[in-house]
């Protein structure tokens, strides 16, 4: 007897609801793993590419809160080395299909779409979740917490949109983040912070294996950010590895880890503004102590340097000529 197994239903609503959005494609199934997963090649007569569908479905968990639900779906390391492989020998744009399957209500059932971009951000994870809040836009790929702000959004409506138009529009979303941000011009550094410059959402902390640097990223706008000194170290590497790349100052100097030695340099410049000549950075300002002299000088968050002018320079020289005591400090200068 021919038994149909029950992921053959849940796949065929998953390709059925593609080909209506794309009724010119031709899959080629390539593989199919019995209830685990499903790869198929799809070519279409109006594209300019080709793709590889990857089929997973999972029931939505029935505990969570009214007005929200999530899923969970495992990849083993089967499922992960499957995907690399397609995604570095095919070379070809990688969509992977979630079927959410609401078990009291078929008709309730969501498609959920990662390229693989995004399922790489989730890829070290055994099991990837996917939530969703009603009358949202998006759904939520939790990434390293369970905070719902600092999950991926990914949008409803993927589903309903043929392959060109969901790369088209990526493209577009991409050209317009950098030209807001001017992201793509290497010459621009922008404060260090923990928050993103658009969704002022937290940015997740990360390294990048290859080249061990610190990385900061958003999830919710898919910017990686990386500090000043290690962009221009690996300026190629990043540019060809990292889509939207945000450079940023490096990470604030704790002025307690400022070596004492360093503590008592002051650089000496023409004329005080408001920005580090040498990492652009705002300064901040502290007090100097010389008894009945007192002075402000100005401090590079970034790098921990002072600076003051050349009229500060005289004064406190005098002064501390004048002062012999030894509870003072005692500076020396280095022109800029």
């Amino acid at each position: 007897m021919g038994r149909v197994l029950k992921a053959n239903f849940y796949y065929g609503a998953i390709l059925t609801t593609i080909l209506q959005k794309n009724p010119d494609a031709i899959p080629t199934l390539i593989l199919a793993d019995g209830e685990s997963k499903q790869i198929y090649k799809m070519i279409t007569n109006s594209s300019k590419h080709e793709y590889i569908l990857f089929f997973k479905y999972a029931s939505m968990n029935s505990r969570t809160r009214k007005n929200y639900w999530s899923c969970q779906f495992t990849f083993s390391k089967d499922d992960k080395e499957k995907l690399k492989n397609c995604y570095l020998k095919e070379k070809m744009p990688i969509l992977i299909c979630l079927l959410c399957v609401n078990t009291e209500n078929f008709r309730e059932s969501d498609i959920v779409i990662l390229k693989y971009e995004e399922f790489e951000k989730v890829k070290k994870k055994q099991a990837i979740t996917i939530g969703f809040k009603y009358k949202k836009h998006h759904f939520i790929l939790y990434t390293d917490t369970k905070a719902r702000d600092d999950g991926l959004h990914i949008e409803t409506n993927r589903i309903e949109k043929n392959f060109d138009d969901l790369l088209v529009l990526d493209r577009r979303k991409d050209k317009r983040i950098c030209e807001k941000k001017n992201l793509n011009d290497s010459k621009k550094v922008y404060p260090y912070s923990n928050k993103c410059l658009f969704c002022k959402k937290t940015l997740i902390n990360e390294i990048d294996e290859n080249k061990k640097i610190e990385l900061k990223i958003c999830r919710h706008c898919d910017i990686t950010y990386i500090g000043k000194n290690d962009y221009k170290k690996n300026k190629d590497y990043i540019d060809i590895m990292y889509d939207k790349v945000c450079v940023i100052q490096n990470k604030l100097i704790n002025r307690d880890t400022v070596s004492e030695n360093n503590k008592d340099i002051l650089y000496v410049v023409e004329k005080i503004s408001n920005i580090c000549p040498e990492d652009g950075a705002r300064y901040k300002y502290e007090f100097i102590n010389f008894g009945n002299y007192k002075d402000t000088i100005a401090v590079c968050p970034h790098c921990g340097k002072q600076f003051i002018d050349k009229n500060q320079k005289q004064n406190i020289l005098n002064t501390m000529n004048r002062i012999y005591s030894k509870s003072y400090k005692k500076y020396t200068f280095k022109d800029v």
